[in-house]
């Protein structure tokens, strides 16, 4: 009769050592692949956002959706969160009509799903408002370049060159609310135009005495800039998607047409950017790496 012999202790120690060689090295490549499948889908996201976007602009005489929305005093209020969905926490038809004109609900019918405004490896901002009518909230992680609020997109220099939309609060989803990045300096009564002037402020506001007319928001939670593999996905106005690296740890003096920040912190975080106005003249600044007007 045979008998079964079974494993030595050495034995199963070489199997369990061999093994965990093998997870240590495996790990990180599974990682990676993870890592690079949400970019992937990031990507494609935001590509679909933007198509949405283009195609309301075709229905619109070719002019970009707001960014900025009336308060209700009636006066452009660059600094003021827009509801997505408009009526999720308020019923007010009056506050829902105005928060309707921001661009992510303008543009929803053309997306159809309201997902992909999200970023998925985004987290929910810090002490996110909440509502008491059982409606869902949607999570804002793009945002688009106020810049473009209500603009031609046939007077864009560049839209191969030119940022619609990004993430550009970083790795934090607004949940509910949104602010475009970066957004004009508009506080003229709504009855007057906002727009983006190279010349001159964006409306008959001066801008409180700020010789910046583009302000940028960040909500609370957010640590960092890099939202995939130190980097972040663009859209150019001409729907080309890219993910492009930016910025590095404690980064300072970067170039202002080639990294939308001029300085991050150690984690990423952007600190400052530049702004630009043509040679010579007094017009205010407005942030050089989103100008519509820019051609390099």
């Amino acid at each position: 009769m045979k008998q079964r012999k079974g494993f030595t202790l050495i034995e199963l120690l070489v199997v369990i050592a061999i093994i965990a060689i093998l997870a240590a090295i495996l790990f990180p490549v599974f990682a990676q692949a993870k890592a690079s499948a949400k970019k992937t889908v990031g990507l494609s996201n935001l590509k679909q956002v933007a198509t949405g976007i283009m195609i309301y602009t075709t229905d619109h005489d070719d002019v970009f959706p707001l960014t900025v929305i009336p308060n209700a005093s009636g006066n452009w209020q660059f600094n003021l969160l827009a509801e997505v969905p408009t009526n999720w926490r308020i019923d007010n038809a009056a506050t829902n009509a105005r928060h309707s004109i921001y661009w992510a609900n303008s543009v929803r019918p053309y997306i159809k799903n309201e997902e992909m405004y999200q970023l998925n490896v985004g987290i929910d901002q810090t002490n996110p408002p909440t509502t008491t009518l059982g409606r869902t909230p949607t999570r804002m992680g793009v945002t688009m370049n106020g810049m473009l609020h209500n603009y031609p997109a046939t007077q864009i220099n560049n839209p191969a060159l030119v940022t619609m939309i990004w993430y550009g609060q970083g790795n934090v989803n607004r949940v509910g609310q949104s602010l475009p990045v970066p957004q004009l300096r508009c506080g003229a009564p709504a009855t007057q135009p906002c727009i983006f002037s190279p010349m001159a402020y964006p409306d008959s506001w001066n801008g409180g005495g700020n010789a910046f007319a583009t302000a940028w928001f960040v909500p609370s939670g957010t640590t960092t800039h890099w939202t995939y593999q130190q980097g972040t996905v663009f859209v150019r106005s001409d729907t080309s998607a890219k993910f492009l690296k930016i910025g590095a740890p404690n980064a300072s003096g970067l170039n202002m047409l080639r990294d939308p920040f001029s300085s991050y912190d150690a984690n990423g975080r952007a600190l400052t950017y530049t702004g630009c106005r043509p040679a010579g003249s007094t017009a205010p600044f407005y942030w050089c790496y989103f100008r519509p007007d820019r051609e390099e």
